[in-house]
């Protein structure tokens, strides 16, 4: 799966708010920490259905990177962040463009499983031949 955001989810299961206007030097580590618990939730049965996100976060404004990472942390995507405030704009913009063509065309196997079902005696010369 791959998601594209550019703001922070406002509305419906989910929803987070800017938590950085709370952040001072006490609770700066708090910023760290997953904000909705049904992110991870939501993370971990993807994962047990093997779907993998790839989140794509650009915004010039507060993005919860440590909220919405662990949607590809914990499936095994990736997740590429974005700063698209001031002279970083530009490049930012042709960062994003480059990326999301490489994750659209990479090669990707997908549940790839190999068995190997023989007769008694002939496992060590298929074991020698698969190295």
């Amino acid at each position: 799966m791959i998601v594209l955001a550019s703001s922070l989810p406002t509305v419906g299961v989910g929803k987070l708010r800017n938590r950085q206007a709370e952040c001072n030097a006490e609770n700066e580590s708090k910023m760290l920490a997953v904000a909705d618990q049904w992110y991870q939730r939501y993370a971990l049965e993807a994962s047990r259905v093997q779907i993998s996100v790839d989140l794509f976060m650009y915004t010039a404004k507060h993005a919860d990177v440590a909220t919405l990472g662990v949607l590809s942390r914990f499936t095994g995507g990736e997740l590429f962040y974005y700063n698209l405030s001031g002279k970083d704009q530009l490049q930012g913009g042709k960062r994003l463009e480059e990326d999301l063509v490489t994750d659209l065309t990479r090669q990707t196997g997908f549940e790839a499983v190999l068995r190997v079902r023989c007769s008694k005696g002939t496992v060590a010369r298929v074991c020698v031949l698969c190295g």
